[in-house]
């Protein structure tokens, strides 16, 4: 396809051993972590295993019994495969984990970590207020689309093309919330206010969109300053 091969990434690698083991120890299989220790995002997993890239994919899967049929299972999925076709990720880290039952996770990501010098690839900050991320799932090729404006310190989003999904929204700074949203999208095109939490001061924030569907779930995150 006139793609790079991925290199293998100590993080993600990480990412992917540690998802592969919760879900053997725990007999489920989804992108978010439940407890325990405690829920959280498949981003807040990429973070703190200190993966520093806005670009990044996952897939899972359960079942399989060797590295080729898992590859097979995935490629046969447009969502999965779209994953491992997707040309701007450059690395990647994949695990097995389970007795009776292999859990398997691939992540993906736009940093390499793993090269001698190594170049983040995140989003451009934006000086504006003007957002545009794009959150999708992995296992479909609809994209539900955010757009977020600020007037002084309130925020509100505009969410398109995401009828049925489960969107939310929030606005974090050194892992503190300061506003966030969570609203089941009924109509193709809906306007959502968030709700404030802190004041937001002068510096660099994090605008997180999650989107969840039947298929799985998607997570973006992009950089702004006020």
């Amino acid at each position: 396809m006139g793609l790079r091969p991925l290199s293998v990434s100590p993080i993600l690698t990480s990412v992917a051993t540690w998802k592969a083991r919760h879900m053997a120890a725990y007999s489920y299989m989804t992108h978010d972590d439940p407890g325990p220790p405690a829920p959280r995002t498949a981003s807040d997993r990429m973070a703190a295993c200190g993966y520093p890239s806005a670009t990044w994919g996952e897939n899972i899967a359960m079942g399989y019994a060797t590295p080729q049929a898992v590859v097979d299972g995935w490629l046969a999925s447009p969502g999965h495969r779209a994953n491992i076709e997707r040309a701007d990720y450059v690395a990647t880290g994949v695990a097995a984990a389970g007795a009776d039952q292999l859990y398997w996770s691939e992540s993906f990501g736009g940093y390499d970590d793993g090269a001698a010098e190594a170049t983040p690839i995140v989003a451009a900050p934006h000086s504006a207020a003007s957002l545009t991320p794009a959150a999708r799932s992995s296992a479909t090729s609809a994209t539900v689309r955010v757009s977020c404006n600020r007037k002084g310190q309130h925020v509100s989003c505009r969410v398109r093309h995401g009828k049925g999904a489960t969107v939310r929204i929030s606005i974090r700074r050194s892992g503190r919330t300061y506003a966030r949203a969570r609203t089941q999208v009924q109509t193709e095109d809906l306007r959502v206010p968030l709700h404030a939490l802190r004041r937001l001061r002068a510096g660099r924030y994090d605008l997180v969109v999650s989107a969840s569907a039947a298929a799985g779930t998607r997570e973006r995150r992009l950089s702004f300053v006020v």
